[in-house]
């Protein structure tokens, strides 16, 4: 990745657009496993800034808009722990991905303003956002993500007093834990089963290929021994032709 990003800086201003984005965002990733926070933060201010600038379908542009906004979202909720600036940036991520009309970002961006809202001591906010992300999760059969929304409310309705939800929530987040270690094995099972199968028929095709190799050596030293019977007859003919002649 370090080689691609040296070389695509060298001609960055004569790719599309497109690209230009998609290189500063690999930037970004590079910039955060060398934990170089500032320079991730600049790379992520420099998609902003290009997202305004260039030229995009509307599709394109709620799609990077939902991107800039979601990944220094998460950046600030989880490592910078600055809850106010997580849930602007997930307010305008929200905006965005209420257009997309996809039913993923906006589980995943109600849940993290939820998120953000019980960081900042916002309970009722955080609920409000949580049992929308919950029902939406639950109406579009998003599995994990109704696990870890559960498992939030739970706490939260712990920490409020409220046992009976917090035991509602908790109890289903357990099951639902449960349900997805169960297909996960299964996947898994699955995985290995067709794996096997896999390794067998190639064994079987190789086997087959090795006897169909000897069959057809032993088929090709038959024909040379028939042949070489021939010729043999042949030549025993001709001598005794030969002798015949020089008998009488």
């Amino acid at each position: 990745p370090t080689e691609y990003i040296a070389r695509v800086g060298l001609i960055f201003d004569s790719i599309s657009n497109r690209l230009k984005l998609e290189y500063v965002y690999e930037c970004y990733h590079i910039a955060l496993n060398g934990s170089d926070t500032l320079k991730a933060m600049s790379m992520l201010n420099e998609m902003d800034s290009l997202i305004t600038t260039i030229e995009l379908t509307k599709f394109l542009r709620l799609d990077y808009t939902v991107l800039i906004n979601k990944v220094p979202g998460k950046f600030e909720l989880d490592l910078a722990q600055n809850y106010e600036k997580a849930f602007y940036h997930f307010s305008k991520y929200y905006e965005a991905g209420r257009e997309l009309k996809s039913k993923v970002e906006m589980t995943s961006v109600l849940h993290a303003m939820g998120s953000a809202c019980y960081f900042m001591k916002k309970i009722p906010q955080a609920i409000t956002y949580l049992q929308q992300a919950y029902d939406t999760a639950v109406k579009a059969n998003l599995q994990s993500h109704v696990l870890k929304i559960a498992r939030l409310l739970s706490v939260i309705y712990e920490e409020r007093g409220e046992s009976m939800k917090g035991l509602f929530f908790s109890r289903l987040a357990f099951k639902l834990q449960d349900s997805l270690s169960n297909d996960e094995r299964v996947s898994q099972l699955n995985f290995l089963e067709a794996k096997y199968q896999y390794e067998k028929k190639e064994k079987e095709i190789t086997h087959l290929q090795k006897t169909n190799q000897e069959n057809a050596f032993v088929i090709r030293r038959k024909n040379w021994t028939i042949i070489g019977a021939a010729v043999l007859l042949i030549f025993l003919l001709s001598l005794w032709r030969l002798a015949y002649r020089n008998f009488k």
